[in-house]
């Protein structure tokens, strides 16, 4: 499902099923059309799958690891997402802030060691 400029998911859900029925099921629509209210906003029904968690697969040292994925402002806490406090989402703005200091200042320490890297890297 590829979403066009300017569109929602609701939205894109609905073009989709609307294309998808047929001349003998325009009449009655099916649920997934039906997910949304008038005014464009999703309707309650769906609060079973707000709990459930999407798997993504990375590369975590050489080998494929499943890494669990929650929507912003929530974190796994092993059995579900649960919403990050504030107090957790201010640490953690202060540590970024902290490294990405940390990272300016060891810029030209990088960029020498991966030249030196690249260099050795040649004479193999």
């Amino acid at each position: 499902m590829k979403l066009l400029p300017n569109e929602t998911i609701t939205e894109a859900f609905q073009r989709i099923a609307f294309y998808n029925l047929s001349e003998t099921t325009a009449p009655g629509m099916t649920e997934a059309a039906n997910c949304c209210d008038d005014e464009g906003e999703e309707t309650d029904d769906d609060e079973d799958e707000l709990d459930e968690v999407a798997r993504k697969k990375v590369v975590r040292g050489g080998k494929i690891v499943k890494k669990v994925v929650c929507k912003p402002g929530f974190k796994f806490d092993g059995k579900k997402c649960t919403k990050i406090s504030a107090k957790e989402k201010l640490n953690r703005s202060k540590g970024s802030k902290r490294g990405a200091k940390k990272k300016k200042g060891k810029s030209a320490q990088i960029a020498k060691k991966a030249l030196r890297s690249k260099k050795k890297g040649k004479n193999l």
